[in-house]
């Protein structure tokens, strides 16, 4: 009885720390808003914050939004590098970059296993965000931003699995038309069948040359597959807007 009693001790014990453990929040430290241009008050910020880093953890990638108003080097340029000194080299994230000053070019770049993810939806989040930048509403910019970063993937997901469904369905078709007309098809109008095979015999055989056709394909090539390199040495995808 002892001996279970310790067992369960130990057993809750463990359990309590492995559930500790299992709270601690892996981009909470970097996963925020940066706001250079001071335009957001402190409580949007915490609000923001709080977004931001939920957002990275339900999506365990690393999320960040900058605002600035005097930059050094152009838009793509210093989101990418602002993006490395946060998160590092080629990992796992987003980071969206809010243009404020004159040139108002805003960027969105992408890193790690989020470039190809987010590829094609870089255009429809300037879309969903156009509207509040012309307005400078920055704080619902964000909110549409971050939830964009949710719904686009899972859009991805219901259209491949609508495609892998039509696509079965025309070869399941495919093949039952097939292997129906084989079935009616009767060989009796073929030569073949009035040939007696152990009494034909092909004594002579000429190859003459008809007419020679030619044909030219023309190689699409696309330079980095839509992604660059930074000055910093990581590769990037995304785009930018000037709003």
């Amino acid at each position: 009885m002892k001996y279970i009693k310790k067992t369960l001790i130990l057993f809750f014990m463990a359990l309590f720390v492995f559930s500790g453990v299992s709270e601690v929040k892996a981009y909470d430290a970097a996963c925020k808003l940066y706001d250079a241009a001071d335009v957001f008050t402190a409580d949007e910020e915490k609000s923001i914050n709080k977004k931001i880093g939920r957002y990275a953890d339900d999506l365990d990638i690393n999320i960040a939004v900058v605002v600035a108003d005097d930059k050094d080097k152009g838009s793509r340029e210093y989101a990418d590098l602002y993006y490395e000194k946060l998160f590092g080299i080629n990992t796992d994230g987003i980071l969206l970059f809010i243009d404020v000053s004159k040139d108002r070019l805003h960027w969105i770049s992408t890193s790690g296993s989020q470039i190809k993810v987010y590829k094609s939806y870089i255009d429809p989040m300037f879309d969903d965000m156009t509207s509040s930048l012309r307005v400078n509403d920055y704080s619902d910019t964000v909110d549409i931003f971050l939830n964009d970063l949710k719904s686009y993937p899972k859009k991805t997901i219901f259209k491949s699995l609508l495609i892998g469904a039509l696509a079965g369905a025309v070869v399941s078709i495919i093949t039952a038309v097939s292997v129906t007309l084989k079935y009616k098809k009767n060989e009796k109008y073929s030569p073949r069948n009035y040939e007696a095979k152990d009494k034909t015999n092909f004594t002579e055989k000429n190859d003459n040359f008809l007419r020679e056709y030619t044909t030219k394909t023309r190689i699409e090539s696309s330079s980095g597959n839509g992604t660059h390199r930074s000055s910093g040495g990581g590769t990037h995808g995304g785009g930018g807007r000037r709003i």
